[in-house]
């Protein structure tokens, strides 16, 4: 058996198509080996799923999850030795899995939450890895953070995760809003905020090098918000000082 036909008949065994003793025999091994080794790559596969969303699961209905994980293991089984890559279909998969069993309004939210997580572990998956296109851009008093991603969302996704405590039911789709995504500059963690208008204010002044005194004057702004802008800019981790 070659190379491929091996990974095809584990696959079609991971799926449930082919009974493991069926595949155990084409391979030559014992078949009770090989249900001890399916059932840990279902179980990575499923940390895997709880590690990169967390909050889309905290979000579902706990009678939902079990049928959920084991019908996502078995659409897609890991084909490679990345975990999180075997993790990331799983927003594409809710898309087609829950219209049948939650409503339209949650499975809109839900899947555009695993999305947005998505992008988070994506983002924090690269903290060690130096990505092209990530030159600090500003050269006044302030550095805008080179991982900063602009998203937009059509859902309160930030008003939702940061609420304390959560809706108990989940919030319907509102008019588009966008959130900034980026790493921190010393945590190396992923980050969002809501776009406001002190943030975004921050990010121009970054951006375009500016002095956020002489551009607060000249927008006929408070000087007193514009540093308050800047410093929140700073906590945050979206610019840095020069």
């Amino acid at each position: 058996m070659t190379l491929r036909e091996t990974q095809r008949a584990l696959v079609a065994c991971f799926r449930g198509e082919t009974a493991i003793e069926a595949v155990a025999g084409a391979l030559g091994v014992d078949p009770a080996r090989l249900a001890i080794y399916a059932r840990m790559v279902e179980g990575h596969v499923r940390q895997a799923v709880a590690a990169m969303f967390p909050e889309t699961l905290s979000a579902l209905d706990p009678t939902l999850q079990p049928a959920l994980g084991a019908a996502f293991y078995a659409a897609h089984p890991p084909s490679g030795w990345s975990l999180d890559a075997a993790a990331g279909p799983f927003p594409a998969f809710l898309e087609g899995y829950l219209p049948s069993r939650v409503s339209e309004t949650d499975a809109a939210f839900l899947v555009e939450l695993a999305r947005f997580e998505a992008m988070l572990a994506e983002v924090a998956l690269d903290a060690t890895v130096e990505a092209e296109g990530t030159t600090p851009v500003g050269h006044g008093p302030y550095v805008l953070n080179p991982t900063l991603i602009a998203v937009e969302v059509e859902h309160p996704i930030v008003e939702w995760l940061v609420a304390a405590p959560r809706p108990a039911t989940l919030p319907p789709r509102g008019p588009a809003r966008t959130v900034l995504v980026f790493r921190h500059p010393e945590r190396d963690t992923a980050c969002f905020q809501a776009a406001t208008d002190d943030l975004l204010f921050a990010v121009k002044i970054a951006a375009d090098g500016l002095d956020p005194d002489d551009a607060a004057r000249a927008a006929g702004l408070d000087i007193a918000a514009a540093r308050a802008a800047m410093t929140n800019a700073l906590a945050v981790g979206l610019v840095t000082g020069a």
